[in-house]
């Protein structure tokens, strides 16, 4: 199994584009995959973890998809957490504040180069 960082949308496929009807259980095993979009911290944590865990990348990230997919399977995943709304406030306070610094930072630029085209005017 590769895995790859990339700005796409993750994405799990054979290598293998052979698909035969009569492939054995070895067989549909050992197939490549690669997985495409993941997050380069990601990709970095999931590494260190195999690394840590003393098993190759494949078993890892095999092990883990499995057991993610048993726990969806038999409905014991658990759902993200959503954020509560004081979160949503303070989140969004946040974001008014930085727009407002947006804003007079685009101020003090427009009036920093309205001086320098004056000072430009000036000389010639």
């Amino acid at each position: 199994m590769s895995i790859a960082t990339a700005d796409e949308t993750a994405v799990a496929r054979p290598q293998s584009h052979a698909q035969t009807p009569q492939a054995s259980d070895s067989e549909r095993e050992s197939r490549q995959w690669t997985l495409k979009g993941l997050a380069p911290e990601t990709v970095e944590v999931t590494r260190d973890a195999a690394r840590r865990s003393g098993m190759k990348l494949n078993s890892f990230v095999s092990l883990a998809l499995e057991r993610a997919a048993s726990e969806v399977t038999s409905g014991k995943a658990s759902k993200p957490a959503e954020p509560e709304p004081d979160d949503l406030h303070a989140i969004k306070e946040e974001l008014a504040k930085i727009r407002a610094q947006g804003e007079h930072l685009e101020s003090t630029i427009n009036s920093i180069s309205a001086i320098l085209l004056k000072l430009c005017a000036e000389k010639l």
